[in-house]
Order: structure tokens, then C-alpha cells, then sequence
């Protein structure tokens, strides 16, 4: 292996989570027949692999990337269990709900730098796909997802031995999304999405 060079990988598998708690009304709701129950679900979390490298060009630049894949076939039915009925003017039918995910596996690649300026500055960027699990059948205008890019930039300062700062910002890119869903009890609707991201990050670290 290369001198600076440093590979790593991690997995992580999949956890369910049993979940339990209380559906509640206000009075507009109850007077049209609904009344306040328990409720309970279990979701699955998706099991995700991650690898990664960086090598050491020389003694100030150093070549990042790495990858995930996170395995979100197991979001496909998310079902909850109520403890008797919603709505007493439709006795046995509302008990339980259910919303169709399908989502499928997804990937996400990053590649980045970093430049050491002198002793006390670094500088660090990189770009990133992030591909979205949800297909177009099935997005929703809960989650109106779709693929992005991002764009970061970033710098840290040492302040001293025991303390150094940085600041970092991201811009992500999303590609537009159209939701398309037809019910026969609540009827079609149709619209495009747009959305960007902006984030700013400011951290200390201190060592004692």
C-alpha cells in the first residue's frame, strides 16, 4: 500500500424500532365523529454500508472519496394500529392506516480535498451525489425527494495546541420533483417541486 494512504469501511445493519403512543382530536375533529385512541407501529431503519479512502499527495494536499449504500427496501409498508376506532360513524373500517413507501436502495459518492496551508490553516472542499430512494410512482407530497448535488467549501484555523475552529458551508442542488396521485375518496393532485439547501456550520474543538 502506498505511503498515506488510508482506507476504511463500516456496516451497519438494519434495527426495528416498536413504537407506541397516543392519536388525539381537537373538538372541530370529534364533533365530526373522530375520538382519541392509542396507536402503535413498527419501523425497520435500513441496513447501510459505507468505504471510504484518502491518500496523501505530498505534505500539504490530500484526495478524499468515499461511498454509501444504504439498503431502504425495508420502508416499504408503514402500517398503524390504532386501539379501537378512529371514527365511530364508520365502525370496524378505521382501526389501522397504512402508507405505501416502496423506497428502494440508494447510493451516495463523495470526493474532496484538503490543503494545508501552513501550521495553523487548513482548507478543505468537495462535491457529492446523493441518490434518492424514492421512484416517481411512489413520491408523495410528504416527501417530495429527489437526487441532489452538493458543493462544500470549508477552512479551520489553530488556535492553539489545545483549540482550533472551523467553518464550513454546503450548497445542495436538487433536481425538480413531480407527484402525480389520484384517490378515488380525496381526488388528484398534481405539482412540481423545487428546492435548494443552504447550510452553515461553525464548530470549536478543544482538547484537554
Amino acid at each position: 500500500m502506498p505511503t498515506g494512504t488510508r482506507i476504511g469501511a463500516s456496516y451497519v445493519s438494519e434495527i426495528t424500532h416498536h413504537l407506541k403512543g397516543d392519536i388525539k382530536f381537537d373538538s372541530a375533529a370529534e364533533a365530526g365523529g373522530y375520538r382519541d385512541q392509542t396507536a402503535s407501529a413498527e419501523v425497520t431503519t435500513p441496513e447501510y454500508v459505507t468505504f471510504g479512502i484518502s491518500q496523501d499527495l505530498d505534505e500539504k494536499w490530500t484526495v478524499m472519496a468515499d461511498g454509501q449504500w444504504t439498503n431502504w427496501n425495508s420502508i416499504n409498508v408503514l402500517r398503524f394500529n390504532y386501539g379501537g376506532d378512529t371514527n365511530v360513524n364508520f365502525p370496524g373500517n378505521n382501526n389501522s392506516s397504512e402508507d405505501v413507501y416502496n423506497w428502494s436502495s440508494s447510493w451516495f459518492f463523495s470526493l474532496g480535498a484538503k490543503y494545508r496551508y501552513d501550521e495553523n490553516w487548513t482548507f478543505r472542499g468537495g462535491v457529492a451525489y446523493d441518490e434518492t430512494p424514492i421512484s416517481d410512482e411512489y413520491r408523495s407530497v410528504r416527501i417530495p425527494d429527489s437526487n441532489r448535488y452538493w458543493l462544500s467549501l470549508g477552512a479551520s484555523y489553530k488556535v492553539a495546541d489545545w483549540a482550533d475552529v472551523s467553518l464550513g458551508y454546503t450548497h445542495i442542488f436538487a433536481h425538480n420533483a413531480t407527484v402525480n396521485h389520484s384517490d378515488p375518496t380525496i381526488g388528484t393532485f398534481q405539482g412540481d417541486y423545487e428546492s435548494k439547501v443552504d447550510i452553515i456550520a461553525l464548530q470549536a474543538k478543544f482538547q484537554f
